[in-house]
């Protein structure tokens, strides 16, 4: 089963090489004065001024509007390698600083091999990655997950395991898993999303219908297309935040090695499975313990 990535942010070493970057960027917003190309550039109108654009051999830097992105950085730059837009690097956070730069991959280039190209551009930019911040890991299936969910629970002789814990007592009050339930006028509970969280909120994962929310919000055909398929397409989502990588993933290895395993369907479906299964397992009479994805 294919396991894809949907989100992936990367913490930068703020340092040296960063600043040299700034210090770029400065340099050409003093190039670009308002008030005086027109004057020496016959291809400006009066008014209007030259951009000039902030290269580094292939890769470009174009600020983005901190409010386009809902950003809360001063500094917020679209990186782009070859006409390709990778993502956003975001650095010097409003009113706290921050010891880090953030890279985060635009959610297309993940859905193909274009997300392999921050290679180039991270050298092209002397970037250094300290550690992974996030990663968002999904399936998708024709498996309802709420309704599956519903099902392992509803059956007494499962024994249920939430966050590493077996919960014997049926009638116990569950914090995690919650549901946000979406519907109709008609039928107001006509669908749910399911959320399960650690209680420090470093592992989530996330069960709703994908081809709803393509089809009416997100504009992401990109992942696929509703219309090609006979019915709903649910997705399991796990989110893992640097809590949890840098407690299990960084032992034997670096963050660069890490990412090139990342490429790896194999490895993939390891750190999916390994997640999901430390927010909930069952098992009935001596079998094996299993989550509620089968993969």
């Amino acid at each position: 089963m294919k396991i894809k990535i949907d989100l992936l942010k990367l913490a930068i070493a703020k340092d040296g090489n960063l600043q040299k970057i700034e210090n770029v960027i400065n340099e050409n917003e003093n190039k670009s004065d308002k008030s005086l190309d027109w004057l020496y550039n016959t291809n400006c109108q009066e008014g209007e001024y030259i951009n000039y654009p902030n290269i580094f051999n292939d890769t470009e830097l174009k600020e983005v509007s901190a409010k386009d992105i809902k950003s809360d950085y001063k500094h917020n730059y679209t990186v782009i390698y070859k006409g390709v837009e990778l993502g956003v690097i975001q650095w010097e956070k409003y009113g706290i600083g921050n010891s880090h730069a953030y890279f985060k991959f635009n959610n297309k280039v993940l859905y193909c091999t274009d997300w392999l190209l921050y290679k180039q551009a991270f050298k092209d930019l002397k970037l250094t990655i300290d550690y992974i911040s996030k990663i968002d890991l999904a399936v998708d299936t024709y498996a309802n997950i709420t309704n599956s969910y519903f099902k392992i629970i509803s059956n007494k002789n499962n024994q249920i395991i939430i966050n590493g814990r077996i919960i014997k007592d049926r009638d116990k009050l569950l914090h995690s898993p919650y549901f946000i339930t979406y519907g109709t006028l008609n039928n107001p509970i006509k669908e749910h999303t399911i959320y399960l969280e650690t209680i420090d909120k470093s592992i989530i994962m996330r069960g709703y219908n994908k081809s709803n929310e393509i089809s009416n919000n997100s504009n992401k055909d990109y992942i696929f297309n509703p219309t090609q398929y006979y019915g709903d397409i649910w997705r399991c989502e796990v989110s893992i935040n640097s809590k949890q990588l840098n407690k299990h993933e960084y032992e034997n290895t670096t963050p660069i090695e890490f990412l090139s395993k990342l490429e790896d369907n194999n490895f993939r479906v390891h750190l999916f499975k390994k997640y999901l299964s430390k927010l909930f397992r069952y098992s009935s009479k001596n079998k094996k313990r299993k989550t509620f994805i089968t993969i």
